[in-house]
């Protein structure tokens, strides 16, 4: 986690530089449920899901997309070599 100063003093410039008071209000809880999380989860580590390309699986269903995807693979290929 940040440590604690520099967590109080980003989260004070981000509530100071708000629009409105309903604005600070609203990044004040925000920025409260944020610490919170960080304190009882730590931080969270990205990585890698072996299904991550099941997401893009409704874009097969457009015209081209195999033909884009082939084409950027190859683009990949040669770049790597």
């Amino acid at each position: 986690m940040l440590e604690d100063a520099r967590w109080e003093e980003r989260a004070a410039a981000l509530v100071a530089t708000a629009p409105t008071a309903q604005e600070r209000h609203h990044r004040q809880a925000v920025l409260r449920d944020l610490e919170a999380r960080l304190r009882a989860d730590g931080l969270h580590q990205a990585r890698a899901h072996p299904d991550r390309g099941r997401q893009f699986a409704p874009f097969a269903a457009l015209k081209g997309y195999r033909e884009l995807i082939a084409e950027v693979e190859e683009r990949c290929a040669g770049g790597a070599g």
